[in-house]
């Protein structure tokens, strides 16, 4: 699982959007990625279930802990195998003290630009103009 990981450490994210990209950007990356071919091929199609049963953990513990968090989901052992690959070459984390503090800034950021937020409302509807939201009507309980 080690091997695999530091294989898939290898991905390196874009520095552009999909949209902003070139052919030549994707090319470019071919030779890094040649490795991670093999573990796309040989896990690509895997559930972590699938996957962790292959293993043959000898730690209880350890095999548990990871059957519990992905193992009854169908949860793909190819995104598990390359998000412990960004976690090992710290590309990846987790938010320090938890998701509150970052949903709070995005909350007053919204609201100093002039939105409004409701809770614990029901929408009946989105009103979308052009492909993007730009309202919405409430549900009205009696």
């Amino acid at each position: 699982m080690c091997k695999e990981m530091r294989k898939s450490a290898l991905l390196e994210p874009f520095s552009l959007p999909p949209e902003l990209r070139s052919p030549f950007d994707y090319i470019r990356l071919l030779p890094k990625m040649l490795p991670l071919f093999f573990v796309i091929q040989k896990f690509g199609r895997l559930t972590c279930t699938e996957y962790f049963d292959k293993l043959n953990f000898k730690s209880e513990k350890i095999k548990s802990a990871l059957y519990s968090m992905y193992g009854d989901r169908n949860f793909s052992a190819l995104a598990f195998i390359f998000m412990l690959g960004w976690f090992n070459q710290k590309n990846a984390g987790y938010i320090k003290g938890g998701s509150y503090p970052l949903a709070q800034r995005m909350v007053e950021k919204f609201t100093g630009l002039g939105g409004r937020l409701t809770y614990k409302k029901k929408v009946e509807k989105i009103i979308v103009e052009n492909n993007a939201a730009k309202g919405w009507c409430l549900l009205m309980v009696k």
